[in-house]
């Protein structure tokens, strides 16, 4: 979701053979698509208690805004609408390779040749599992 990544750091890639080691490949959940529905799955990181204090998701009729632990915006509601309508576009890019979009996701950071590590985050045992089976659309 951030390109400055692959324009600003293309230097140290290019020229000192740096690679990027990426990290929340899959946005906080976010491009698994749980949170596209309008509401935060019970079993999703932001409905436990300790989440709520860094962010917090608030449901509207058209999508999420998400507010600081103090108030403070950090992204408009139009930009969080705009992010879930391209999360749906994703998904028949992974329908069609037959593939959740978590295992899309991680396949995207995975083959991108800058990305050394990807530092999946995995908060259950399926995930983990799921992350495992991704092989065959990385290739």
């Amino acid at each position: 979701m951030l390109i400055q990544v692959e324009v600003e750091y293309l230097p140290l890639y290019s020229t000192y053979g740096l690679g990027l080691t990426t990290w929340s490949p899959l946005a906080s959940g976010v491009l698994t698509g749980k949170y596209s529905k309008g509401s935060v799955p019970a079993d999703s990181r932001f409905a436990l208690e300790n989440y709520k204090r860094y962010a917090l998701c608030i449901p509207f009729n058209t999508g999420y805004h998400i507010v600081h632990r103090y108030g403070r915006n950090l992204a408009s509601r139009s930009l969080v609408n705009d992010t879930l309508r391209k999360v749906n576009g994703l998904k028949p890019i992974a329908d069609e390779l037959g593939v959740p979009l978590s295992q899309l996701a991680i396949a995207w950071c995975a083959s991108n040749p800058h990305v050394s590590s990807v530092i999946t985050g995995a908060t259950k045992e399926s995930q983990v599992c799921d992350i495992c089976s991704m092989s065959s659309i990385c290739n």
